[in-house]
C-alpha cells in the first residue's frame, strides 16, 4: 500500500481513536491497512481536535478487541481528567509558575488510578493493553502487580522521565504527564531491571521556544526527544548498570515484537532488514540545540554532556545519514502490520 509520503525511513501508522464510529472501523484499518496500533486517551476530553474518550467508549474499545482472533494494540495516555480539572486551577490559584507546580497540577495519583481502572478492564475484556508513558512510581506499581495475575498489560516509559525532574528544564520540559520527582526517576529505571517497563518512546514533539513563553499555565506542552534519545540513554543507562545489549531491547526489539514489526525491525539476523546503527562509543558530545536537526529551536538538554554518538545510519543495507548529515532522501516506505502477522509481544 502506498501513502504518498516522502519519508527517508521506513514507517508505520497508530491512529488515534477519539469517537465511538472509529471503534467500529478497527478490523477494516486492521485487515485491509496493516494499522496494528489505536491510540486514545483519558484526558483532553474537551480538546477540539482528537478529544480524550469517556469510560463508557474505553470499554466499547477494549470489548470490542478483546473479541477479535488477531488482536491489534490499544494505546493509552492515562490520566483521570475530572480530578486533574478538579486540581490544576487550585495548583494555579496558588501563584504556583514552575515545573513543580505542574507537576502538583497533575499529581502522581491521577496517573496511578488511571492505569489501575485500564489495567482492570485490560483483564475483564482480554484486550492486550499498552500504556503510554508511564511517569510514577505508582503507576509502575499497578502495573507489576496486573502482570504478576496474568494480565495483558505493557509498559513504556519516555527518556525525559528517566533524566529529567522538576528542578532540570524549566517551562521548556513541560509535557503531560509532567517530569517528576528523584523517587520517580529511579523508580522507572529499577523497573526497566525487573522488567516491567519493557519499551522506551520519545513521545517528540517538535515545538518552538515560542509555544512555551513565559508562564506554565500557558505553555504548550511538549518538547523534541528524537535524535538526543539513543546518545542519553546510554549515556544514563550504563551509568546504571544497563548492558547495551538490554538498551537495544528497551529502544529497538521490544518495539517491534510488541507492535508487529518483528523479525523484519528490532533485529540482526538473516532475513531481517539490514537496517543499522554505527556508533562512536568513544565520542562526547554537548547537547545544544544549534547543532541538532528537528524544526525545534530549543533542548531541555540544553549544555548536558552524552556519550555515544551514532555516526552513520543504514536503512536496509543503504547508508542514509554519515557524520550527522542525511545523504540518501526519500528511501522510507510504509511498513504495514496485518492481522496474525509478527504479533509476539513482550
Amino acid at each position: 500500500m502506498y501513502f504518498g509520503m516522502l519519508s527517508s525511513i521506513d514507517y508505520s501508522f497508530t491512529i488515534f481513536i477519539s469517537y465511538d464510529n472509529q471503534i467500529e472501523k478497527i478490523p477494516y484499518y486492521f485487515e485491509k491497512c496493516g494499522v496494528q496500533s489505536y491510540k486514545f486517551s483519558m484526558t483532553y476530553k474537551d480538546r477540539k481536535i482528537s478529544p480524550g474518550l469517556d469510560d463508557g467508549s474505553i470499554y466499547k474499545l477494549l470489548r470490542s478487541i478483546g473479541a477479535m482472533e488477531n488482536q491489534p494494540i490499544p494505546m493509552v495516555h492515562a490520566e483521570a481528567d475530572e480530578i486533574i480539572n478538579v486540581i490544576l486551577p487550585e495548583i494555579r490559584d496558588s501563584g504556583m509558575k514552575d515545573l513543580t507546580a505542574w507537576n502538583q497540577a497533575r499529581p502522581n495519583f491521577t496517573e496511578e488510578l488511571a492505569i489501575l481502572k485500564m489495567a482492570y478492564l485490560s483483564k475483564l475484556t482480554g484486550a492486550t493493553i499498552y500504556i503510554v508513558h508511564v511517569s510514577t512510581e505508582e503507576g509502575i506499581n499497578v502495573i507489576s502487580s496486573y502482570q504478576r495475575e496474568g494480565a495483558h498489560v505493557i509498559g513504556e516509559t519516555c527518556l525525559h522521565y528517566l533524566t529529567l525532574t522538576v528542578d532540570r528544564g524549566g517551562i521548556l520540559a513541560k509535557m503531560n504527564p509532567p517530569v517528576r520527582n528523584d523517587k520517580d526517576r529511579e523508580a522507572l529505571w529499577d523497573a526497566l531491571k525487573r522488567g516491567i517497563i519493557t519499551c522506551i518512546g520519545t513521545d517528540h514533539g517538535a515545538k518552538k521556544k515560542e509555544h512555551k513563553g513565559d508562564s506554565i499555565w500557558k505553555a504548550t506542552p511538549g518538547f523534541p526527544g528524537m535524535e538526543t534519545f539513543f546518545p542519553l540513554m546510554v549515556t544514563e543507562g550504563i551509568k546504571r548498570g544497563i548492558t547495551l545489549t538490554s538498551i537495544s531491547e528497551f529502544l529497538s526489539a521490544n518495539n517491534a515484537r510488541t507492535f508487529g514489526l518483528f523479525p523484519k525491525k528490532g533485529t540482526i539476523s538473516i532475513g531481517s532488514d539490514a537496517d543499522l546503527v554505527l556508533v562512536d562509543m568513544g565520542k562526547m558530545v554537548t547537547l545544544h540545540a544549534e547543532n541538532l536537526h528537528s524544526a525545534s529551536d530549543f533542548t531541555p538538554y540544553e549544555g548536558m554532556e552524552v556519550r555515544a554518538w551514532p555516526i552513520t545510519t543504514i536503512l536496509r543495507g543503504k547508508i542514509i545519514i554519515k557524520e550527522n548529515e542525511l545523504v540518501n532522501k526519500g528511501q522510507g516506505e510504509y511498513i504495514p502490520r496485518y492481522p496474525g502477522y509478527n504479533t509476539r509481544r513482550v
